[in-house]
C-alpha cells in the first residue's frame, strides 16, 4: 500500500510516493532519475537490475566491498540444516532483470562453504522470473549448522549474456571439422593435471 506523495530524495520534488512494505520513495516525475523512461532504459540496456523487497530496507541484496563482485542475500528465517539436508530460504526480495541481456547466479559464500560445508543447489534466475528469489542450501558438512535469521547465506552475481539467436544442428562432418579447430576438444576433468 503506498502513502500520499511525499519528497523525492533523489529530485526534491513532491512526486514521490512512499511503499510501505520495503521502504522505498519511487518517483513518478519523467525527470527524475529514480523511476523514469532514462530508468527504464537503462534498466532494459542492462546497466540497472531491479529490486522489489517484501521484507523491510534490511535484506536489500548489498555487496560487502565495492569490488566485490557478488550482492549477499540473507536468509528471512532461521533452521539447522542437519549433514546432507538441503531447504529452500526465503530472501523477501524479487528482481527484475532486462530481457534476454543479463542473467542472476546464486553462488555460495566461502565462508559457509569452508566453515560449515555449505553450499548453493540450483540457482539460475533467468530475464522472465520476477518471483521471490530463494536460495537452497545443502549441508555437505559432518556436523549440523545454524543458519540464522537475517545473516548472509548467498551471493547474487549478475552477468551479461551474448546475444545467442539459437542453436545451429551440425552433422558429423561440419561437427568434426569444428571440433578440431579447438585446443582442448573432448578432454574434460583432470585434462590439464589432478591439482
Amino acid at each position: 500500500m503506498q502513502s500520499s506523495m511525499v519528497a523525492c530524495p533523489t529530485c526534491g520534488k513532491m512526486t514521490g510516493s512512499l511503499d510501505r512494505k520495503s521502504n522505498i520513495v519511487i518517483c513518478y516525475s519523467t525527470n527524475c532519475s529514480r523511476f523514469s523512461r532514462n530508468y527504464m532504459l537503462d534498466l532494459y540496456k542492462g546497466k540497472k537490475i531491479g529490486i522489489y523487497c517484501t521484507s523491510g530496507k534490511n535484506a536489500i541484496p548489498k555487496k560487502a566491498y565495492a569490488s566485490d563482485a557478488g550482492f549477499d542475500l540473507t536468509s528471512l528465517e532461521s533452521k539447522v540444516l542437519d549433514p546432507g539436508e538441503r531447504h529452500s530460504f526465503h530472501t523477501g526480495i524479487h528482481i527484475v532483470i532486462p530481457n534476454n541481456r543479463v542473467l542472476g547466479l546464486i553462488k555460495p559464500r566461502s565462508g559457509l562453504a569452508m566453515n560449515a560445508g555449505i553450499d548453493v543447489l540450483a540457482g539460475v534466475i533467468d530475464s522472465g522470473y520476477t518471483g521471490e528469489v530463494c536460495v537452497i542450501l545443502i549441508n555437505h558438512g559432518n556436523e549440523p549448522a545454524h543458519i540464522w535469521a537475517h545473516s548472509r547465506i548467498a551471493q547474487l552475481i549478475f552477468i551479461g549474456l551474448a546475444d545467442i539467436k539459437g542453436l545451429d544442428i551440425l552433422d558429423e562432418n561440419r561437427y568434426n571439422i569444428l571440433r578440431d579447430e579447438k585446443d582442448r576438444k573432448d578432454r574434460g576433468y583432470g585434462s590439464t593435471g589432478a591439482y
